[in-house]
């Protein structure tokens, strides 16, 4: 009877859910081998075993003793003064460290703008300061080459929601863009970086994860759980995303702080104050299920030679992971199942509605007041994790964890995630307005559809509007009056209508007559459709929903300006629409939930096997109860039939103490839990979790399980493309900046072309910064000094003006010393320029050009830099390839060796007809060392080539195929893309070179 009802529960659906079962690990991530730093391998952080940290304090041998005898772990979390012993007493410590197997983690007490006297005198005291390791060469010694991998980095502590706090003081602050407000937020963190050496971990406050994990200086990140911070289901979700799309680590935290106060713990009990007992084991077990490297509590572990009831909770959970793996699991809990991604744009500076840093509500970056779109977010967010918005504001700490209607599936991604990662989700959903890298995006999105047969991709209209994607176009829009009816077909429901309470705007959608598709949602009669459901590439490909609004109304559903209230709800003054709340329930109850409980209840999945199939697999099902009431609980599967469960024993003796209840409601009578969790009759306490281990028959008709998809072995190698102009809105930005805006650009190239003009009027010093920071990127910097090499008005290299013939030599010359000085560049472009109109002669012009060259080589050649003689660009002389070659063997003989290649435009070699037969014929492969991709531009009127610089993927296709064919006449050389590309805006600069990447088939 019972493994009826069983079966019952669990029948599959029609639609299909989609994750991938295999731990992402960091050196599986192509990115991570460019990285300036490297999370510590499986050597160090099994990925199977979750290590424990309960030590905090100094280097003591006596307390490392003590702590080794409780074993609370075997991962010490210090704060900085440990680092201002000196190099003999370091070495001590650091060897013990090494002979304890202990890892060193996120060193902290670092503050930025306080007193930078860290030495233990006043006002610091060994408290907070701003601690700048870069002055601590001992202990930079001694962190690499003592600890080396068993150190993880120096700690970014809440800084995120510190800089929140501050960023109105950012000049315009409250006007300036996204995207530089973006700017503002990494040029923070960058300084924070050089002051710890870069070798850094981040402990979150907001949700800015991924701008810490994308810059290659992070081992790990994490979030202070609790304390006056935002709901932790959703700081796991960016942290996720950030983890795999950037190929760190990930590891947990839970504060004995809240809002109001903090917990203290002894031997024999713990204060009533601060987080409850409840809450902070709940984060523990969800940490855990989630597959952190390692778990601590912020403090009180231990109580001198005692464990505290805190302690006792962590060791729980440490014998329950070592269990497992005396058992022979290869994990302890397996690989936590994610189903959704919601995509974000990396300047969207998305924070919840609320949150510690600051009493005004609905902002992002701190300054910026919400729009359409961060409320699209907020509800779709909201759908999955209801009452989010809550966390910290309540006394009973509700907020901190919520229901989970569908499962706690979620990842964050941001908008440049590469395709690899995208197609290990069942739904990806479209969120705050995309800003960067549209013409990527939406190539991505349609490999997406094309590649997941039962994948789903949700779009806005203003999103479809941004992406274009399938040729999707607004046609007008029309204003719909509150209290109108919407007619719903879902599938799977029954047709149904829902009235919107509130007005909205809603647009025409043009569909390309060849785009199958069908209506989800309709107004006005059935004439005016507000959500589709379209089939791109048929029923072989997967579905793309698109709703005809911004998902949220156009008047506010309460009044404005809105209060924040402590123990109240937040008001939400523009939630989903109700149509759009059912297709966004609709999709995610079909394709996203694989467990799931009561709405009220919080379920974690995580898959024991990481078989590529579906079969009988086990997987860990953790179900906890946020609330102060008792429900019921009756476990439901979606992907295939139960055959069997075990619960998972898991101590309860701290519920007996008070301080298990949050604060005012010791006495709250929470109930208790009973039965098997899958039968009718089964409860969950509130406050309390329970763990299943459970036997599913998956149904392969319901279940996909990703392969790991086409994930590049490395970076990109000898691709380069121009640097983002100075153009409109970036016209005061550094090549740091210019870069952080193009936010896939270290997916496709490892090089960046950088006008002269840019070495020329940088200071040295900004010239070394940006050195150093193509160091730590793995970026190679090649100077484009051919662009000014014209006879008038910049370089001249013709002696019919020996002034200007030997000033513009003495320039070029500053450049490549400067360059090569500040470690920026050792690759220089170079080009021959037309003769004068009057009194010298084309052969009196090559021989000064051939001289000149010569002269530079030489100074190029002690600084072991590379000089590259361009053909091609049109107008410039010599004319002909063999021209060139001859040009170039007469250089090379008066010139240091090694110095001097060829850079080879492959636009002006299409317009000459060249052939990889006549090139063989003519030049050595390996005397070339650039080639510059662009496309011929006819002239209509005159015939003729009017530009080789065109984007190439405005070309036609023959000429794209002559112009990869001439690719591979040189495989070594550098490739770098060179069209003259827009700079209205660094989207349409990316979205143009993207569209260039496609056409010459390096994407």
């Amino acid at each position: 009877l019972l493994l009826l009802l069983l079966l019952l529960l669990c029948q599959p659906a029609t639609s299909v859910v989609r994750f991938f079962p295999e731990k992402t690990l960091p050196e599986a991530n192509p990115q991570t081998a460019r990285h300036f730093v490297k999370p510590p391998g499986a050597s160090i952080f099994n990925p199977n075993i979750t290590r424990f940290s309960g030590y905090r304090g100094g280097c003591s041998p006596t307390a490392m003793d003590q702590y080794d005898k409780l074993q609370l772990g075997d991962v010490w979390w210090p704060q900085y003064p440990v680092l201002n012993a000196n190099a003999t007493e370091l070495a001590r410590c650091f060897h013990d460290v090494l002979r304890r197997n202990y890892t060193v983690v996120d060193i902290s007490n670092y503050v930025p703008g306080d007193t930078d006297v860290c030495d233990g005198s006043p006002p610091a005291s060994n408290s907070v300061c701003e601690y700048h390791l870069i002055y601590n060469p001992q202990a930079i010694d001694a962190l690499q080459h003592i600890l080396g991998e068993h150190f993880t980095g120096m700690d970014n502590g809440e800084q995120d929601g510190r800089y929140i706090a501050f960023a109105g003081q950012m000049r315009h602050a409250g006007s300036a863009s996204r995207e530089l407000q973006y700017l503002n937020f990494n040029r923070h963190f960058t300084r924070m970086g050089n002051d710890l050496n870069n070798k850094m971990m981040a402990l979150n406050s907001l949700y800015f994860t991924h701008a810490f994990a994308r810059t290659g200086f992070y081992t790990g990140i994490a979030a202070e759980a609790a304390q006056g911070l935002p709901n932790d289901q959703l700081f796991y979700a960016f942290l996720r995303g950030a983890a795999k799309q950037h190929g760190v680590l990930l590891w947990g935290n839970a504060s004995v702080y809240n809002r109001f106060s903090h917990k203290e713990c002894n031997a024999t009990t713990c204060t009533t104050d601060g987080t409850s007992l409840a809450l902070l084991k709940r984060l523990q077990y969800q940490q855990l299920m989630y597959g952190v490297a390692f778990f601590g509590f912020e403090a009180f572990v231990s109580d001198g030679p005692a464990v505290t009831p805190l302690g006792r909770i962590q060791q729980a959970a440490q014998q329950l992971v070592q269990t497992a793996s005396n058992h022979g699991r290869q994990s302890a809990f397996g690989t936590h199942v994610t189903t959704v991604a919601l995509l974000q744009d990396p300047a969207s500076g998305y924070t919840p509605p609320r949150h510690l840093y600051t009493s005004d509500v609905y902002r992002v970056w701190g300054s910026l007041p919400y729009e359409a779109s961060d409320f699209w977010t907020t509800g779709v967010l909201q759908a999955l994790y209801p009452g989010f918005a809550d966390a910290s504001f309540f006394h009973d700490e509700t907020g901190f964890t919520t229901g989970t209607p569908y499962g706690d599936v979620l990842d964050v991604l941001e908008t440049d995630a590469p395709g690899w990662l995208l197609q290990r989700y069942s739904v990806l959903v479209v969120g705050a307005g995309v800003r960067l890298g549209r013409a990527e995006l939406a190539a991505k999105l349609a490999a997406y559809l094309q590649a997941v047969p039962a994948g789903t991709v949700v779009l806005t209209a203003p999103a479809a509007a941004q992406l274009q994607l399938y040729n999707l176009a607004i046609n007008g829009s029309v204003a719909v009056a509150a209290n109108t009816p919407v007619q719903l077909t879902l599938p799977g429901e029954p047709a149904r209508t829902v009235v919107e309470p509130l007005g909205f705007v809603a647009t025409t959608l043009a569909v390309p007559a060849a785009l199958p598709f069908t209506v989800l949602a309709t107004a006005a009669s059935g004439t005016l459709p507000l959500a589709y459901s379209l089939q791109p590439h048929g029923t072989s490909g997967g579905q793309l929903v698109v709703l005809a609004t911004s998902g949220v109304p156009s008047q506010p559903a309460c009044a404005l300006p809105i209060p924040s209230q402590v123990d109240k709800p937040l008001p939400q003054p523009y939630p989903l629409l109700q149509h759009v709340t059912a297709v966004v329930n609709n999709t995610l109850t079909s394709s996203a939930a694989v467990f799931s409980a009561d709405p009220e209840l919080w379920v974690i999945s995580a898959r024991q096997n990481s078989t590529g199939d579906a079969v009988t697999a086990v997987y860990t099902v953790m179900v906890s109860n946020p609330t102060l009431q008792q429900l019921p609980l009756q476990i439901q599967c979606s992907i295939g039939s139960v055959v069997g469960h075990t619960e998972v024993n898991i101590d309860r003796s701290e519920s007996s103490l008070p301080s298990y209840f949050p604060t005012g409601h010791e006495h709250a009578d929470v109930g208790k839990s009973s039965g098997d969790g899958f039968s009718a009759g089964s409860t969950l306490a509130g406050l309390d979790l329970r763990m299943f281990l459970v036997t599913v028959q998956e149904n392969a008709a319901r279940v996909q399980l990703s392969p790991a998809g086409s994930v590049p072995s490395q970076p990109p190698q000898g691709r380069g493309a121009p640097l983002l102009p100075a153009g409109p809105s970036i016209s005061h930005r550094g090549l740091v900046d210019r870069l952080a805006l193009f936010p896939t650009f270290f997916q496709h190239f490892d090089t960046v072309l950088v006008p002269v003009s840019y070495v020329r009027e940088s200071s040295l010093a900004q010239l070394e910064s940006d050195a150093a920071a193509a160091a730590r990127q793995s970026l190679r910097i090649v100077v484009d000094v051919a662009a000014e090499l014209n006879l008038y008005p910049d370089y001249r290299l013709c002696r019919n003006s020996a002034r200007e013939y030997n000033a513009s030599l003495q320039s070029i010359a500053n450049v490549i010393r400067t360059a090569c000085a500040a470690n920026f560049s050792q690759d220089f472009l170079l080009s021959q320029h037309r003769s004068p109109e009057n009194y010298y002669s084309a052969a009196q012009c090559d021989e000064d050009y051939l001289e000149a060259v010569v002269a530079l080589a030489k100074v190029a050649a002690p600084l072991q830099a590379r000089l590259h003689l361009t053909f091609g660009l049109l107008a410039k002389p010599p004319g002909t390839v063999e021209a060139m070659v001859v040009q170039l063997t007469a250089a090379r003989h008066s010139s240091p060796p090694g110095v001097l290649f060829l850079a080879f435009n492959v636009a002006q070699l299409v317009a000459d007809g060249a052939t990889l037969d006549s090139l063989h014929k003519t030049v050595y492969p390996a005397d070339v060392g650039v080639m510059l991709v662009a496309a011929p531009a006819t002239d209509p009127f005159n015939g003729g080539v009017s530009s080789v610089s065109a984007p190439l993927a405005q070309a036609s296709p023959a000429v794209q195929a002559q112009v990869t064919s001439l690719l591979t006449f040189a495989p070594h050389a550098l490739v770098l893309l060179d069209a003259a590309f827009p700079d209205t805006s660094p989207s349409a600069f990316q979205d143009a070179v993207f569209a260039d990447l496609q056409a010459a088939k390096f994407a």
